[in-house]
C-alpha cells in the first residue's frame, strides 16, 4: 500500500488535523483484512469518512471510528485510489489519500 499523506486543515480559526495509519500489506480477496486510521490535532474525538475516489472494495467497510474492516469480495481486485477525511468535534478537517491493490 502506497500512502500519500495531505492534510487540509478545516475552515477559519480551527486547528489542522492530520489522518494517517501504520503501514500494511494490500488487502487480499478472500482473506481478513483489518487497518486502524488515526487522527491529530483539532479536538478528538475524530469521525471518519470517505470523502472522493473510488469507492471502498465490496467487501470492505470503513467505519466512523477510522476502521475499516472485512473480507474483499471475489471479483473486488484492482487498483484502488481513496481520501479519508477525520472530521472533529469542530468540524475541522485533515484527508489523507490513500492508493493501493486488492490481489485477487
Amino acid at each position: 500500500m502506497t500512502i500519500k499523506l495531505e492534510p487540509k486543515p478545516g475552515k477559519g480559526k480551527k486547528m489542522p488535523i492530520t489522518v494517517f495509519l501504520q503501514v500494511i500489506p494490500n488487502p487480499v480477496v478472500g482473506q481478513s483484512y483489518a487497518v486502524q486510521f488515526f487522527a491529530n490535532g483539532g479536538t478528538a474525538p475524530y469521525t471518519f469518512s470517505r470523502v472522493s475516489g473510488d469507492p471502498i472494495p465490496n467487501g470492505l467497510t470503513l467505519y466512523s471510528d477510522g476502521t475499516l474492516t472485512g473480507t474483499p469480495a471475489v471479483g473486488s481486485g484492482g487498483a484502488f485510489a481513496t481520501v479519508i477525511r477525520a472530521t472533529d468535534t469542530n468540524q475541522a478537517t485533515g484527508d489523507l489519500e490513500i492508493n493501493y491493490d486488492v490481489i485477487e
